[in-house]
C-alpha cells in the first residue's frame, strides 16, 4: 500500500468530510474507499484510522483536518482503551485540567498514534506509554522551562521553544498540574 498526498477543492473537501463523519471513518479512509471502489467496482474492508467521538467538531479551517475535535468531547479512555490504565489516567487528568479553565477560547485534539495534539498549540502528549511495564506519559509545554516561574527539575528544555517533561507517577504530575495556567499565559498572554 502506498502513502500519496491529494488536494481537494474546498467544496469537495466538505462534502467528503460530512461524508466520512456521516459514515463513522475518517477522511482518509473515505478516499482510499472512494479510489478502490472507483478503479476496482468492489467495496473495500474498511479499516478507519479514528474513533469517533459522540458529535464531531465542524471544520475549523482548511488547514486543521476533520480528525480535530472540540477537547470536551475527547476521552483518553475510548482512544487508548489498549493502554495501561495508569498512563490512560494520567493523560485524562492533563485534559480535564485544561478543561476546567474559565477561557473563552476553544481548544481541540486529536489521537495520533500513541500521541495527542492539541490546537492551538498549547501542550502536546507525545506519548502515553505502553511497552514492558512502563507506564506514564511524555509530554511537551509551550515555553522553555526558564520562562516559567517555578520548574519543577524534570521540566527541561525541549525543541523549537517548548519544554518537555517525563510523568511516571501521580505525585510528578501533581507538580506538573499547575503549570498548564502558566503555558495557557505563555501562548496567549491571557490569565485564566
Amino acid at each position: 500500500m502506498k502513502l500519496i498526498n491529494l488536494f481537494v477543492k474546498d467544496e469537495h473537501y466538505d462534502l467528503l468530510s460530512n461524508q466520512a463523519r456521516n459514515e463513522h471513518i475518517d477522511f482518509n479512509t473515505l478516499c482510499s474507499k472512494i479510489f478502490s471502489e472507483y478503479y476496482t467496482g468492489k467495496k473495500p474492508l474498511l479499516v478507519s484510522t479514528l474513533k469517533f467521538p459522540k458529535e464531531p467538531i465542524e471544520k475549523i479551517s482548511s488547514i486543521i483536518p476533520t480528525s480535530f475535535f472540540n477537547i470536551n468531547d475527547f476521552s483518553v479512555q475510548e482512544y487508548f482503551s489498549e493502554f495501561p490504565k495508569r498512563s490512560i489516567r494520567m493523560a485524562q487528568r492533563l485534559i480535564d485540567e485544561i478543561k476546567s479553565f474559565k477561557i473563552t477560547r476553544k481548544i481541540y485534539c486529536r489521537k495520533t498514534e500513541a500521541s495527542i495534539d492539541f490546537k492551538p498549540n498549547l501542550i502536546r502528549i507525545e506519548r502515553l506509554l505502553s511497552q514492558g511495564y512502563q507506564f506514564g506519559i511524555n509530554v511537551s509545554f509551550y515555553g522553555e522551562p526558564h520562562r516559567y516561574k517555578n520548574p519543577p527539575s524534570f521540566l527541561v528544555k525541549g525543541m523549537n521553544g517548548y519544554s518537555r517533561a517525563k510523568i511516571r507517577d501521580e505525585q510528578s504530575l501533581d507538580i506538573i498540574l499547575p503549570l498548564l495556567k502558566e503555558t495557557y499565559y505563555l501562548k496567549f498572554l491571557e490569565k485564566i
